[in-house]
């Protein structure tokens, strides 16, 4: 049975003795025997398989893909919206141009807190 993602992120983000919670529990463990290599280690068939856990950092990029996406869609509908209703092309690609940084700021934003980094520049 898979550990619930709140009880496995509740038990890796806060140190200390989870000995005895369902997470632990839920782990699977190897009984019996001993871990063994089935071959000699400098061939690369005997690599010897094994389970754990994988963890995946980062940014969600398809989540972004689809917020990016609607972001430019509603972007195109609100441009679009003004310059049909005021008939005023100059002001519709204003607003459409100042989304746009606003949007590319976000992303940015966005991107250097996931990577807890400053982009380096030259």
């Amino acid at each position: 049975m898979p550990i619930q993602s709140h009880l496995f992120m509740h038990s890796f983000l806060n140190p200390g003795d989870h000995s005895g919670r369902v997470a632990v529990k839920q782990l699977p463990k190897k009984v019996g025997r001993k871990l063994a290599c089935s071959g000699p280690l400098s061939d690369p068939s005997a690599i010897p398989f094994g389970w754990g856990i994988y963890i995946v950092e980062g940014l969600n990029t398809i989540l972004v893909v689809w917020l990016l996406g609607a972001g430019l869609l509603s972007i195109f509908l609100l441009t679009t919206a003004w310059t049909a209703v005021n008939n005023d092309a100059q002001g519709g690609m204003g607003i459409g141009q100042f989304a746009l940084a606003f949007l590319a700021l976000l992303l940015t934003t966005a991107a250097v807190k996931e990577s807890n980094t400053l982009p380096a520049f030259g």
